[in-house]
């Protein structure tokens, strides 16, 4: 009876019913070695992206900054790409997939594809230094602003260096209620100077009509230089309807040109009169500069300020105010 007390006092209790039996694997093993290739080139790109956005924040102006924001950030994604195919091949030749020292470098890959390409406004060296230069309103009666103001949703231009700060001009009408092309109403309308300035670019001879893909992006146009390295972009003009050739000096309301359809289809795709300023006559090294409307009328009210905001709601139509020019 002794042992047997014995032998039940020394048994080891059982586990609870359906108790773990041991402790749980690690669902990220550590293989022990260093850091992979692919990983170290993750963390250096993700170092890039840093670097790249920090030099655009600073807003430098030239060439750099126009290189990185129109193609490198978009290159360091294409690298990601790569660095995280050659990962994965890596990583299922050196089985277990899931590994600890791998899950960072993962991280950072995602960091740089997601973040290097991020659709934020061009960083315009002189956003916070705008012109101070007279420019009104270039045409007659009410035009509806179809892109124009701060935010993607209301002007997609600001994600362009040059049309940082772009103004696009339309008549009412949407394409249902227009017969034919020449019936648009925004065509052959007068465009006056808006401003006081030397002729610095014409360019007429493209040819007017529905846009296609090659056609270039501001279509005819007239560059006016006003000086102190601002040059006032005129565009989406008629072909051969410009008066005065370059070194013509021209003021205020002289006649200018007619509205055209020579412009490419994005980001409007119909007749239309662009406006911006920037800084060299060159759309390829421009950038943008803040600039504002004076002397006119917005829904019929008084106004002056900065460019309105503009947009499109769900059936494609303008939602920007109209403006005209003041009497």
């Amino acid at each position: 009876m002794g042992r047997a007390r014995k032998r039940r006092g020394s048994a080891a209790p059982r586990p609870p019913k359906g108790a773990p039996k041991g402790v749980l694997k690690d669902p990220l093993p550590d293989s022990g070695a260093g850091a992979e290739g692919w990983g170290l080139a993750a963390y250096a790109l993700a170092l890039a992206t840093l670097a790249t956005w920090g030099v655009l924040g600073s807003r430098p102006g030239g060439g750099l900054q126009l290189w990185l924001y129109g193609q490198g950030r978009f290159q360091l994604v294409l690298a990601a790409l790569v660095v995280g195919g050659l990962g994965l091949a890596r990583s299922l030749r050196h089985r277990p997939l899931l590994q600890r020292r791998r899950l960072w470098p993962a991280v950072a890959l995602a960091f740089t594809i997601g973040i290097a390409p991020f659709p934020v406004p061009y960083p315009a060296p002189r956003e916070r230094a705008p012109s101070t230069r007279s420019v009104q309103l270039p045409v007659e009666g009410p035009w509806r602003v179809r892109w124009g103001g701060e935010g993607v949703e209301n002007n997609p231009l600001v994600l362009e260096p040059a049309r940082r700060f772009g103004l696009v001009l339309v008549q009412d009408a949407a394409p249902a209620e227009v017969a034919t092309p020449d019936a648009w109403p925004a065509l052959d309308a007068a465009v006056v100077s808006p401003a006081s300035g030397r002729v610095a670019v014409v360019v007429e001879d493209l040819p007017d009509g529905p846009p296609q893909a090659e056609r270039d992006p501001v279509g005819n146009r007239v560059v006016l230089d006003l000086g102190a390295g601002e040059f006032l972009w005129i565009t989406g003009l008629a072909q051969g309807s410009v008066l005065p050739e370059p070194g013509d000096e021209v003021l205020q309301g002289q006649p200018l040109a007619r509205v055209g359809w020579s412009a490419a289809g994005r980001p409007t795709w119909e007749p239309h009169l662009g406006l911006f300023m920037a800084s060299t006559p060159e759309l390829g090294t421009a950038e943008g500069i803040p600039w504002r409307l004076e002397a006119c009328l917005r829904d019929g009210s008084p106004w002056a300020g900065t460019l309105p905001a503009g947009g499109v709601d769900w059936e494609g139509r303008p939602r920007g105010p109209l403006l005209e020019r003041a009497p």
